[in-house]
């Protein structure tokens, strides 16, 4: 299917009927292990359960939609018992009415449902604004007890949707618990109304027993999930960052705002500055944000590029800072200082910052987290979970840019992954914007939370991606000028519920193995220069121990690695250019060497030589194998055989050569008579001072000569 225009191509190739090229130099090939389009496509979960025999094509419906420009949303939180642990219901307290506060839009209808052994309707669907958030935020329960009936919460935040008489499609419920649930009905009984309803429901777990059918229903649902599993460090704010990061997904795009920055500050002495990039296309409803610590005693000031300063107010009930600017018309570096009266404690404070675009048709860049699979079973050394993170300015990529997901463990440790844009390793396409990275430190099953920072410098740029037209790939357009920015995104949470004991994770395959040269010699022998980038020792993190190059006549042995197939391993002593030490992760890596005449006698006739590449890290553990490459030989010239030069063929003929000092002779015996009449005429003649012209005609002699001469040159072996 990769030319649909051409009527012959119509469907997928697969091993049977359709056979599949599996030794075609392409993306496929590389990236499937040669594997089939049909084989992929129908090993993939979308197709579990599906009979193999033609359906009957089912009457398509169709549905007109129009945009739901009134967002609509429904908190349903519990205050069970176990919310009274580790100040949780504080925390839930102050992180929701934050959310009231400072987040939800006006004009939103927001409703408030609480459950522990029932639910209770706190608020009906009510049109936020600035008389009805302060009675919405005094709505917010104090009081935990009972037990867990989560079922029953969301059966009452369907009610408060359904009481408007209106559409409640694509309406949002955002559900918080703590604990595992113990009163009917159960998820899974609600599950099937919410999904029939599309209703989107995003949830956020608290602590680390909670309910774990809560992932199993945002992804039913269309909606996100999101975990706080160490409420002590930094708990507040956590639950903040998903309450917000749930709340908005119903607007817009080209209206979300935008998170520059979203960072945890250790303070130092009296005063401590961060620096935030704000984009020239930014600058609506500019907020920093900054809170944890003692409020009481610390003052925070925004200042823009030129110097102008906007102090920040302070909220004793949220314990937060905050500057709001409406229309921010400075664009660059700006400065946030945060001064301590009593700057004798160790303290931290949470800066975030926040705005919305100036202009919908003129986007800023925006960052987009997503998984290959956020339900890990098992985790084991055949588990490869990426983390991948989107970075456009409307339809261009950001190239060059760098970019870290932070990950929080569900014992609360923190985790970087670096994430690139290099086509290798974790990731597919060089320069499509989409940065891509390995996970492998689990530590135990459990949620792993991911946030991520992005930035760009100086060799920040945008690109049109490559796409492919009919068949062949466009190539990706560079724009003029460095991309400075920063951003933030809240990628949610990944689940694991059982690890591997003692899991070692193998180097990445290698996938971008190719021949760069295959030639003969001199002397006949034969060299090829292999090229690939390094892997990893554990995937893409850190250094492989162990290289080897196996070199085989038959193609399909190196597929399935046939021990008992005329296998070949390069050695130190083949190698005339670089090395099979291994280079650090990411490295190019090249190496030329001789095919050994004793292993594959010498043939001048057209013959081809396959290559694999396998490595291992200190731990013993073995990569699969590279994809393969293939060196072709072509038909080597004998020296007998060799064509010869014009001048070679010249010099070659003993007629020529005597045809050719004949006619030198001659030449230069008529220059010579020539010289020698102008000059002895001159010297005799009665014009002295007049100007005459001589005129030759060519000898019909030289003509003859000339046409033998070619003549003979034809004739030359």
């Amino acid at each position: 299917m990769f030319l649909p225009v051409v009527s012959s191509v119509y469907t997928f190739c697969d091993d049977d009927k359709h056979k599949h090229n599996a030794e075609a130099p392409n993306p496929q090939n590389a990236l499937c292990a040669s594997r089939s389009t049909w084989d992929v496509i129908s090993q993939n979960s979308d197709f579990e359960g599906i009979l193999s025999s033609p359906v009957k094509l089912q009457p398509t419906t169709f549905r007109t939609l129009k945009a739901n420009v009134k967002e609509r949303m429904v908190l349903v939180l519990d205050v069970s018992t176990s919310m009274g642990l580790n100040g949780r219901m504080a925390m839930l307290r102050r992180a929701a009415a934050r959310l009231i506060k400072d987040t939800v839009n006006d004009g939103t209808d927001l409703g408030l449902v609480t459950f522990h052994t029932d639910a209770t309707i706190l608020a009906n669907l009510t049109e936020v604004n600035g008389y009805t958030r302060a009675s919405l935020q005094a709505s917010i329960p104090r009081d935990h007890s009972g037990s867990t009936a989560i079922g029953r919460g969301l059966l009452a935040g369907i009610k408060v949707l359904e009481a408007s008489g209106r559409s409640i499609e694509n309406s949002v419920i955002i559900l918080m618990s703590d604990g595992e649930e113990n009163v009917d009905p159960y998820i899974n009984t609600v599950k099937p109304v919410l999904v029939q309803k599309r209703i989107i429901v995003h949830t956020l777990a608290l602590g680390t027993k909670a309910e774990k059918g809560l992932e199993d229903l945002a992804r039913a649902t269309g909606g996100k999930s999101f975990a706080v599993t160490n409420e002590n460090r930094n708990g507040l704010e956590r639950l903040v960052k998903a309450f917000t990061t749930a709340s908005i997904d119903q607007r817009p795009i080209e209206l979300k705002p935008v998170t520059l920055v979203d960072k945890l500050i250790p303070l130092e002495g009296n005063t401590t500055s961060l620096f935030v990039t704000v984009d020239r296309e930014l600058g609506k409803n500019l907020e920093f944000l900054a809170s944890g610590g003692d409020g009481a005693t610390t003052a925070v000031v925004a200042k823009s590029p030129s110097g102008r300063t906007y102090p920040a107010e302070y909220d004793g009930e949220l314990n937060r800072h905050k500057v709001s600017i409406g229309e921010a018309e400075e664009p660059g570096k700006w400065q946030v200082d945060i001064k301590r009266h009593n700057p004798t404690s160790e303290e931290s404070v949470s800066v975030t910052v926040v705005s919305e675009p100036k202009d919908p048709d003129d986007p800023p860049v925006r960052a987009r987290t997503f998984f290959n699979t956020r339900n890990v079973p098992y985790a084991k050394p055949s588990t490869q979970l990426k983390i991948f993170v989107e970075l456009k300015k409307g339809e261009k990529a950001v190239k060059g840019a760098h970019v870290v997901a932070n990950v929080t463990t569900p014992l609360g440790n923190h985790v970087p992954v670096w994430l690139k844009d290099s086509g290798v390793g974790a990731d597919i396409l060089e320069g499509d914007g989409i940065y891509s990275g390995f996970y492998a430190a689990f530590s135990s099953p459990g949620r792993y939370s991911v946030e991520v920072q992005a930035f760009g410098d100086e060799s920040t740029n945008l690109v049109t991606p490559k796409r492919p037209d009919s068949g062949r790939m466009r190539r990706a357009r560079r724009s003029a000028g460095p991309l400075i920015f920063e951003r933030y995104d809240n990628g949610g949470v990944f689940v694991v519920d059982k690890i591997q004991a003692a899991l070692i994770y193998p180097p990445e395959t290698i996938r971008d193995l190719r021949v760069e040269r295959a030639s003969y010699s001199d002397n006949g022998t034969r060299t090829v220069s292999l090229t690939w980038t390094s892997p990893g020792a554990h995937l893409d993190e850190g250094t492989c121990h162990n290289i080897t190059v196996i070199a085989s006549r038959n193609r399909t042995s190196l597929l399935y690695e046939d021990t008992e197939c005329d296998f070949y391993a390069i050695t130190m002593y083949d190698i005339v250019n670089g090395t099979l030490d291994p280079k650090e992760s990411g490295e190019p890596h090249e190496v030329t060497f001789l095919i050994p005449d004793a292993w594959v006698p010498p043939n001048d006739s057209p013959h081809d030589v396959y290559f694999i590449v396998n490595t291992w890290n200190s731990d013993g553990v073995k990569s699969n194998r590279s994809n393969v490459a293939v060196a072709n030989f072509f038909e080597r010239p004998k020296s007998s055989e060799k064509e010869l030069t014009i001048w070679e063929k010249v010099f070659a003929s003993t007629t020529t050569m005597y045809i050719i000092s004949a006619v030198f002779i001659g030449v230069l015996f008529t220059v010579v008579v020539i010289l020698v009449v102008n000059i002895f005429g001159k010297k005799s003649s009665p014009y002295k001072g007049v100007e005459r012209v001589a005129v030759f005609r060519a000898a019909p002699v030289k003509y003859e000569v000339e046409k033998a001469c070619r003549k003979n040159l034809l004739k030359a072996p």
